[in-house]
C-alpha cells in the first residue's frame, strides 16, 4: 500500500505584536492596504490611518475632515459626506485603493440625548479625499433592500461588489458599483431571523471565496454558513454544535476572512480566540489565543489580513490592535494523521464534595481509580456506573494527626499522598506514586518516596517497587513523582520531578536507572536536560516520551539516548497552538499520536507524528471544567479520555465519537487496506485535511 498525502495549513507566530495602542477610545474595525498600512475605527466616531513607514507610532486622522458639532452625551459625529457617525467595520479594496466604511453605529449633537444613525456604508478614496461616498443604505434601518440596519463588517469582492452583513435586519445583502438598492444573497428578506439554514440571527461577519461562494458569521447561531451564489440555504462549514468553547464550537463569531486557498479564519469572539477552519474540517485549529494575558476582550468585532497573510485584530476594551505574524503559509506533511473527535460534553463519573483528585487510572473493564488529598485511593465501578467509590488504600487505618492535616502512614497497607496512578492491564496491578506529604501523630510532614504496587484481585497491602528509602540522588531514591508509567514486561518508568530526571526500574530491582535527563539532577533547557518533569509514556519501540513541565514541552529520548528530541512545545510558556503550559500527563496512542494535558491551558492537545503544533481536543477551561495545575490523565481501550479535575473535585470523562487514522509513507506505516478501511479514511480525511491527493497501489 503506498499513500501520498499534500496538505496545505498556514501556521501562526505566537509572539504577537501590539502595532497600536494608547488611544483614548476603543477599536471597532481595522483594515489594511497592499503597502501595510492599518486603518482603524474608534468609539469616538474617528478612522485613523497608521502609517508602516513610522512603524504604526503616530495615526493620522483620516475622517471626518470637518469638525462635527459639540455633543453633550457621547460621540460628536455627522451626516454629510465628509463626516462620520460610530463606524463598526472597514475594509480595504486594494484594487481600486478605496477604504469601506461601515457607518451606522449612533453618535450625538448638541444637546440632544437621543443617538442618531446615518445607517449607510461610505466608501473613500485613500488618494487624498476630504469626503466620503455612500454605496449602500442612508434611508433608514427598515427591512427594504435600499436599506440597512446595524452592520459590523463588511466585504469587498476582487469585482469591488460589495457585501453588507446586516445585523438587525438578519441579512447579507449584495451592492453592486453604482446601485441604488441591494440584492439579498443570504437570509430572510423581510428581515426575520431563525435558526435553520434558510435564516441568520444578526450576522456580524461576511467574505466570499474565489468562486463566489458567500460565507456569513450568523452570530447569534454561533456558526458560520456558506451561500453558493443564488442560493436559497447556507451550509455551516464552521460552529453550529451550540455555544461553546470546544474545537468545534463557536461563540458569538464575528469577523471571518477566506483567503485563497479556502481556508476560513473565524474572530471567534465571545472566546476570545481566531480560528482556522479547513475546508470540510469539524473542528477549528486556534491559530490566536487572545484569552491568555486577556489580549483580545470578549466582543471585538475587527480582523483583516494583510497580502502576506499575518492577520491583525482590534482589543476593544484594550484600546490596541495587535498583528499575529505568519510563520509558514504552506505545510506539506508526507505523514497525516486524523484527529481523534471528541464530544463536547463532558461527564463527571467520580466526585468527593470533601478532597481533590489527583491521580486517575482506568482498567481493561473501564473501572476507575483516583486518589485524593486525603491520602486515600479509591475505585469507581463500570458497572455501578461509577456511583459510589470503594477504597482501595488504605487497608490499615492511619494514626490521627495531632493537628487537622492530612493522615498517612508508611506501613505496606498504608500511604501517603498519591499523585499519579497507572494499571498495569495484563498483571492487573495498580501503581501508586505515593511522594506527597502526609501527617502522622506530629504537625509535622512526611512523605514515603515510594512506588507501590497493589494487586487488584483483593490485595490488603502493596509492594515497594521503587524508592523507599527517602529524597534524594542515589541510585535507590526518588523524589516527588507526579505520574508514572508500566510497559507490558512490567518494567517501571519514574519521572522524577525534585531531581528532574526519568529512571527506569526492572522488575525486583533494587535500583533505577537513568532513562532521561541528568543523573546527578541537574535542571536546564537544553535537550540533554529537563525542569521538573511530571509526565511519561513509552512506545512500542522503547522511545521515552517525557512531560518536561518546566520547560513547557514534550521529548523524546530514544533507548540509550543522553539528549532527547522536541515533539510538542518548546515555543516558550503560551497558549497558542505551537505552545504548552505546564504539561503534566501524557499518553501515546498506537498511532504515535501524542495526547497532551496541557494543565496550564486547561486543556487536552492532540499532536500528530511530525506536527509542528498541536490540535485542542478538550477544552476544560470552558465552564471550568478542569481546574488549572490538575494532574492526571488516562485512555481506556476505547480511547475515551479520563481527566482529574482537582479544583472541582472530581473525575471528568470525555468521550470519543471518531478515532484517529493515520497515513504516510510505506516506511513508516505497513498495512493492509480493505474497502471499509478506505471509507472510513476517506470520510475522515474529508473531514480535516486542506488538500488531499490519495494514490491507493493495492497488491494483489
Amino acid at each position: 500500500t503506498t499513500v501520498t498525502i499534500d496538505c496545505t495549513l498556514p501556521t501562526y507566530s505566537s509572539n504577537i505584536k501590539t502595532i497600536i495602542s494608547g488611544s483614548t477610545y476603543g477599536f471597532y474595525g481595522v483594515a489594511v492596504d497592499t503597502a501595510r498600512n492599518v486603518y482603524v475605527s474608534n468609539s469616538g466616531a474617528q478612522v485613523y490611518k497608521y502609517s508602516v513607514d513610522n512603524n504604526y507610532t503616530s495615526g493620522v486622522l483620516l475622517t471626518p475632515t470637518t469638525a462635527p458639532s459639540l455633543a453633550y452625551y457621547g460621540s460628536a459625529g455627522g451626516s454629510t459626506s465628509s463626516q462620520i457617525g460610530v463606524v463598526y467595520g472597514l475594509v480595504v479594496d486594494r484594487v481600486s485603493n478605496n477604504l469601506f466604511m461601515a457607518d451606522t453605529g449612533g453618535y450625538y449633537i448638541g444637546y440632544n440625548p437621543n443617538p442618531i444613525y446615518n445607517y449607510r456604508v461610505q466608501r473613500w478614496k485613500l488618494s487624498g479625499s476630504v469626503a466620503g461616498t455612500t454605496v449602500a443604505g442612508s434611508t433608514g434601518s427598515e427591512s427594504s433592500l435600499n436599506q440597512i440596519g446595524t452592520v459590523y463588517n463588511i466585504h469587498v469582492d476582487a469585482n469591488g461588489v460589495l457585501y453588507v452583513a446586516d445585523a438587525t435586519n438578519h441579512r447579507v445583502t449584495k451592492w453592486i458599483l453604482n446601485a441604488i438598492t441591494g440584492i439579498l444573497v443570504a437570509g430572510d428578506k423581510n428581515g426575520t431571523s431563525g435558526s435553520t439554514l434558510t435564516m441568520l440571527n444578526g450576522p456580524q461577519g461576511v467574505s466570499t471565496d474565489k468562486i463566489g461562494n458567500i460565507f456569513v458569521s450568523d452570530t447569534g447561531n454561533h456558526r458560520v454558513v456558506r451561500w453558493a451564489s443564488g442560493g436559497t440555504t447556507g451550509v455551516v462549514v464552521a460552529g453550529g454544535t451550540g455555544q461553546g468553547s470546544s474545537n468545534s464550537q463557536l461563540n458569538s463569531p464575528t469577523s471571518i476572512i477566506v483567503d485563497g486557498n479556502g481556508n476560513l479564519f473565524v474572530l471567534d469572539s465571545g472566546n476570545q480566540r481566531i480560528q482556522l477552519w479547513s475546508p470540510d474540517a469539524t473542528y477549528g485549529i486556534i491559530v490566536f489565543d487572545g484569552s491568555y494575558n486577556n489580549a483580545v476582550s470578549s466582543g471585538s468585532l475587527g480582523m483583516a489580513m494583510d497580502a502576506s497573510g499575518n492577520l491583525y485584530v482590534t482589543d476593544y476594551s484594550g484600546k490596541r490592535v495587535h498583528m499575529i505574524p505568519i510563520s509558514s503559509p504552506t505545510t506539506t506533511a508526507s505523514l497525516s494523521c486524523t484527529t481523534a473527535i471528541y464530544s463536547n460534553t463532558v461527564t463527571t463519573v467520580a466526585y468527593d464534595p470533601s478532597y481533590g483528585f489527583y491521580g486517575v487510572a482506568v482498567d481493561s473493564t473501564n473501572n476507575v481509580y483516583a486518589s485524593n488529598s486525603a491520602a486515600q485511593v479509591y475505585k469507581y465501578q463500570y458497572s455501578s456506573n461509577y456511583t459510589d467509590g470503594i477504597r482501595i488504600a488504605p487497608t490499615t487505618a492511619p494514626n490521627v494527626p495531632y493537628y487537622y492535616s492530612t493522615p498517612g502512614g508508611n506501613t505496606a497497607s498504608q500511604i501517603g499522598t498519591v499523585y499519579g496512578l497507572f494499571v498495569e492491564r495484563l498483571s492487573n496491578n495498580l501503581y501508586m506514586a505515593d511522594t506527597g506529604s502526609y501527617n502522622y501523630y506530629s504537625s509535622l510532614s512526611q512523605q514515603n518516596y515510594r512506588i507501590q504496587r497493589w494487586g487488584l484481585n483483593g490485595s490488603v497491602f502493596g509492594t515497594t517497587m521503587a524508592g523507599g528509602a527517602g529524597s534524594g540522588l542515589a541510585p535507590n531514591q526518588i523524589g516527588t513523582v507526579f505520574n508514572i508509567y508500566v510497559d507490558t514486561n512490567g518494567v517501571l518508568y519514574v519521572p522524577d520531578a525534585t531531581y528532574h530526571r526519568v529512571t527506569k526500574w526492572t522488575l525486583s530491582a533494587a535500583a533505577g536507572v537513568v532513562v532521561a535527563g541528568s543523573w546527578y539532577g541537574a535542571t536546564g533547557s537544553s535537550l540533554a536536560l529537563l525542569n521538573g518533569p511530571q509526565g511519561i509514556w513509552v512506545d512500542n519501540s522503547g522511545n521515552v516520551y517525557v512531560s518536561d513541565t518546566g520547560n513547557h514541552r514534550v521529548v523524546r529520548w530514544a533507548s540509550g539516548a543522553t539528549t532527547g528530541v522536541l515533539v510538542a512545545g518548546g515555543n516558550g510558556q503560551g497558549p497558542y497552538p505551537a505552545q504548552l503550559n505546564s504539561p503534566t500527563s501524557i499518553i501515546i496512542d498506537g498511532n504515535r499520536n501524542v495526547f497532551i494535558f496541557d494543565s496550564g491551558n486547561q486543556r487536552i492537545q492532540q499532536w500528530p507524528p511530525g506536527a509542528t503544533y498541536g490540535i485542542t481536543i478538550f477544552d476544560g477551561s470552558y465552564n471550568n471544567a478542569v481546574s488549572i495545575g490538575s494532574l492526571g490523565m488516562a485512555m481506556d481501550t476505547s480511547g475515551n479520555l479520563y481527566v482529574a479535575d482537582y479544583g472541582g473535585k472530581r473525575v471528568q470523562m470525555i468521550s470519543i465519537i471518531n478515532h484517529s487514522i493515520c497515513l504516510g509513507k510505506k516506511s513508516l506505516f505497513d498495512f493492509a487496506l480493505t474497502s471499509k478501511h478506505i471509507a472510513l479514511i476517506r470520510i475522515q480525511l474529508q473531514r480535516i485535511l486542506h488538500r488531499v491527493h490519495l494514490v491507493l497501489y493495492l497488491k494483489p
